[in-house]
């Protein structure tokens, strides 16, 4: 193993500091002291770790200290000890034994003493090593303070970063805190042993021994955190006299601090966070405020033309509906809130029992505009649904009862026994009390996609008759017993008379639902006018009604598909509209 050459060491017996390369400036100069130490026997110590020191010969017959094979390891014995490192070592060794550095490390002992405490026992001054796992280190002082082991390294001269780094990690390795007593302290001025000190650990603390004081005091110079003008984190110096009392000993690191600035800044970083997260909601819920009295008066207008046109019977509303569709959220629920149709149901009830045919474009316009939030499946206090309530009002005509009940379906009504009941006891005409069987089509909001086209009444009228042959009745005129298959030929003739454009889809109905072979051969041993509608239809087949291929598709899709000729004709429809992917 190589061992680093020594350049500095100590006579044990007379603790004489030898300086190699100031004493021995010539080689026999060198010899001779070797002489004269086997004389009288001196035995030498390493100033690091107290081992024992011999002079040895290089190959070159040239002299040098040594540490003894089998020694421990000691910093001094590092091969990448540098000339640079040894001068700044020499000048610690120098430091160590001046005048203030003694009287520094028993002024320090003497005071710690009468510190309540310390153990008394466990107080040296420089006069042992500490041996630790086979590492040896000698500290200023050393005591043990309420079950804390602490040493002192007093810091006269600057102190490489190597020093420093090597002390730090030894004291804290083995679970010893340390504190450096600085001589002087100028925060203005910092060595760069300061800036060692300030860089090892996050506290930043420097300790000056306070000699001034009869008991063992420490003046902190420490950087504490403030916050400036409510903006920014800034720090000060400050200093506070202090004792071992009044330090905080941080297990995890082993550092001893009384302020630390890095947990500080930290504490008050987040703090300025709060604040100004605080002052951002603060501004956030301004606006809020400011906002939603904005919308406020912008419901409270609404509300007051809305009654304005109430009042006056006025017809078109088509700028109230443009108003709620470009509507925010916020003001919806404003204007629901104000209206309360949703958590007053009996408000709703009263409001269609008394408006009713008296102003019949508001009426529609309340039920057809969704925004409006209503519950219209509540019956009131008598049970009766609000299908009921509009239907009972005879002086509404069939297409305003068609309108309104459009916009219930819309909503997501759903029809009840008692619905169907008040429709029959209406006495339309036939023709026109089968738009009930369209409305059960849209129940619940059912095929809502196609609820516009068939409420059109040429649209209607057709599903009208798909329906009759589904359900085996005449539901739109009357053409006798459905039991009779003569009546089903006229029911066939009508409608591809006045239908044509549809007959495509009647027929397939016709053929998925009913007896289409029965009334076609009852046709022909009669007078064949429907046959002969059938031919004549097949050489000048008129457009399909394209619009109702949509229709057909979502209300009887079962039918539908048994028509590869109309699927193949006409699917690229349905792709437009979006009901499928090719």
């Amino acid at each position: 193993m190589r061992y680093n050459k020594i350049n500095i060491v100590r006579v044990k017996e007379s603790k004489t500091i030898i300086d190699v390369k100031e004493q021995f400036k010539e080689r026999k100069d060198f010899f001779s002291f070797r002489e004269k130490a086997y004389e009288e026997k001196l035995e030498f110590e390493c100033l690091q770790c107290g081992q024992k020191i011999s002079i040895s010969k290089s190959s070159r017959n040239n002299l040098y200290f040594k540490h003894n094979p089998n020694t421990t390891a000691c910093l001094l014995k590092d091969s990448r000890f540098s000339e640079s490192d040894w001068e700044i070592y020499k000048k610690i060794v120098y430091s160590k034994e001046s005048d203030r550095h003694k009287f520094l490390k028993e002024a320090i002992g003497n005071k710690l003493q009468r510190v309540a405490g310390i153990d008394l026992n466990k107080l040296w001054i420089d006069d042992r090593y500490l041996i630790i796992d086979g590492e040896k280190r000698r500290p200023d002082v050393y005591c043990e303070f309420r079950d804390r082991k602490i040493v002192f390294e007093i810091q006269l001269s600057d102190l490489s970063p190597r020093y420093m780094i090597e002390r730090n990690s030894f004291y804290e390795k083995h679970g010893i805190y340390l504190i450096w007593i600085l001589d002087n302290f100028n925060y203005l001025n910092q060595s760069n042993s300061h800036l060692n000190i300030k860089y090892l650990s996050g506290h930043q603390n420097f300790f000056v021994f306070n000699e001034s004081s009869s008991e063992f005091k420490l003046d902190c110079r420490f950087k504490k955190n403030y916050i400036f003008e409510k903006k920014e984190v800034r720090c000060k110096w400050q200093t506070a006299t202090i004792g071992l009392e009044s330090l905080i000993f941080e297990e995890n690191h082993k550092e001893v601090y009384y302020y630390h600035y890095e947990n500080g800044k930290k504490s008050k970083d987040e703090y300025l966070k709060r604040l100004n997260a605080k002052k951002q909601k603060s501004i956030v819920e301004s606006k809020m405020i400011q906002e939603k009295a904005w919308k406020i008066s912008r419901v409270e207008e609404f509300i007051k033309n809305l009654k304005f046109y109430y009042k006056h019977r006025i017809a078109d509303y088509s700028h109230f509906r443009a108003y709620l569709e470009n509507s925010e959220k916020g003001e919806l629920q404003i204007i629901n809130e104000r209206i309360g149709y949703e958590k007053s149901p009996n408000k709703l009830f009263l409001f269609l029992e008394t408006t009713k045919n008296k102003n019949y474009q508001f009426l529609s316009f309340i039920l057809d505009v969704i925004q409006i939030k209503m519950d219209i499946n509540l019956k009131n206090d008598k049970g009766k649904t609000i299908f009921e309530i509009i239907v009972s009002d005879l002086e509404f005509s069939l297409e305003q009862l068609l309108s309104m009940v459009k916009s219930l379906l819309h909503r997501g009504y759903i029809l009840q026994e008692s619905d169907f009941k008040a429709w029959t006891e209406r006495g339309f005409e036939q023709k026109d009390s089968g738009w009930y069987y369209l409305f059960e089509k849209f129940t619940g909001g059912q095929h809502l996609d196609v609820i516009e086209k068939v409420f059109e009444m040429r649209h209607g009228n057709v599903v009208l008759m798909i329906e009759s042959v589904k359900r085996n009745i005449f539901i739109h005129s009357n053409y006798g017993s459905p039991s009779e298959i003569r009546n089903w030929v006229a029911f066939a003739n009508n409608a591809i008379e006045y239908y044509a454009e549809y007959w495509e889809f009647i027929e397939l109905a016709f053929q998925h639902y009913g007896n289409w072979e029965e009334i076609v051969n009852s046709d022909l041993l009669n007078k064949q006018s429907l046959n002969n509608k059938m031919e004549r239809y097949q050489k000048n087949k008129p457009k399909i009604a394209v619009e109702f291929v949509e229709v057909f598709f979502e209300l009887y899709e079962e039918v539908y598909n048994t028509s590869p000729d109309l699927k193949n004709s006409h699917s690229y429809y349905l792709i437009d509209w979006g009901f499928y992917s090719e």
